[in-house]
C-alpha cells in the first residue's frame, strides 16, 4: 500500500511531466528561407550551417539582414540566447544572451547583453502579446523592444511557428517578413526581382549602424539611388573628422562598410553620407 508521501510524490511528477510547454517562436533548421521587404528592396536569405560552441550547445547561424542576430539557439523552454563571439569578435568566452524570454510577461524588462562584454548595457522588453493572421492562420506574437542606457532603441516581433515577421526602427524603417520556408512547409509568396527593378526601387539613405553600441566594430548600410560621388566620414562629438570610410565614385545601388573604433574612445560619434547634394547624419556609441 502506498504511503501518502509516496502518492504525493507520484501526482507532483505527473504534473511536472504534462507542464504545457512554450511555443517555438524561432523554429531553427538548417534549409529554413526568409525573404524581407524594408521599403527599399527584396533581401533573401537562408539557414546555412550550425555550429557547437565550446560550452557544449548548438547555435544557428542565421542570415543577414534577415535577422539581426548571428549565431542562436532555442533552449527547452522556448527562450531565444545569442553569443557574444559573433557580435564582437571577442573569443575566449563561453557568454550568451537571452533576447527572448519565453515565459516573460507584458511590461516585463530583463537585461541583457548584445553584442557587448558586460552585463546590463542593453535591456529586453516584452511590450505586446497578441494574436495576428500570419500567413496562413491566427498566430500568437510576441513583441520585444530592446534599448540602452543611451542610443536608439529596436522592436522585433515573433510569430509563433514561423520566427521574426517584423523589424521597427526608430528611423521610421519597418522590415516585414513576405516569404518563409519552415522545417519544409512554404509561407507567403517569394518575390523575384531583376536588378534594374531593385536599382529603380533606391532612394538616398544610411540606416542606423548595427551594432550600436558597439565595440570596437560595426557595419553601415547606406543606399543611392543614381551614380555619383560618394562621402561617408566619421566624426567626433566636437564635430572634428576621424575617419573616411568612403570616398570615392559609386553606382546605384546598396553598400555595407565595416567601421573600426579601435583607436578610438569611448563616446558618441557621428556619420555623415554626402552624395549628389544629399547629406545625411546619424549618431553612434562606442562603449568600451
Amino acid at each position: 500500500m502506498k504511503t501518502l508521501l509516496e502518492t504525493i510524490l507520484i501526482f507532483s511528477l505527473l504534473a511536472v511531466t504534462n507542464l504545457p510547454q512554450q511555443p517555438n517562436f524561432l523554429p531553427l533548421r538548417i534549409g529554413n528561407e526568409y525573404q524581407i521587404n524594408n521599403g527599399i528592396g527584396y533581401f533573401f536569405g537562408i539557414i546555412e550551417r550550425d555550429t557547437v560552441y565550446p560550452n557544449g550547445k548548438t547555435y544557428y547561424t542565421l542570415p543577414r539582414p534577415i535577422f539581426e542576430f548571428d549565431d542562436t539557439r532555442v533552449d527547452e523552454f522556448g527562450n531565444i540566447y545569442t553569443t557574444v563571439v559573433p557580435l564582437t569578435g571577442i573569443t575566449g568566452t563561453l557568454d550568451e544572451y537571452m533576447i527572448f524570454k519565453a515565459d516573460a510577461q507584458d511590461g516585463e524588462i530583463w537585461p541583457v547583453a548584445w553584442g557587448l562584454p558586460v552585463i546590463d548595457t542593453l535591456f529586453a522588453e516584452l511590450i505586446i502579446t497578441d494574436t495576428w493572421f500570419v500567413f496562413d492562420r491566427l498566430r500568437t506574437i510576441k513583441a520585444i523592444l530592446l534599448y540602452a542606457n543611451s542610443g536608439p532603441p529596436y522592436v522585433y516581433v515573433l510569430a509563433e511557428g514561423i520566427g521574426q515577421i517584423r523589424e521597427d526602427w526608430d528611423d521610421g524603417t519597418i522590415v516585414l517578413l513576405n516569404y518563409a520556408k519552415i522545417n519544409g512547409t512554404v509561407y507567403g509568396n517569394l518575390v523575384g526581382i531583376d536588378d534594374d527593378e531593385i536599382i529603380k526601387s533606391l532612394t538616398y539613405n544610411v540606416s542606423q549602424n548595427y551594432p550600436n553600441p558597439f565595440n570596437p566594430t560595426t557595419r553601415i548600410s547606406y543606399s543611392i539611388a543614381e551614380a555619383g560621388f560618394v562621402s561617408l566620414k566619421i566624426f567626433d562629438i566636437l564635430g572634428r573628422e576621424v575617419s573616411t570610410l568612403v570616398n570615392e565614385e559609386k553606382g546605384a545601388g546598396m553598400y555595407d562598410v565595416i567601421f573600426n573604433a579601435s583607436d578610438l574612445t569611448t563616446g558618441v560619434y557621428i556619420y555623415t553620407l554626402q552624395v549628389n547634394g544629399y547629406s545625411q547624419s546619424r549618431k553612434m556609441i562606442l562603449l568600451r
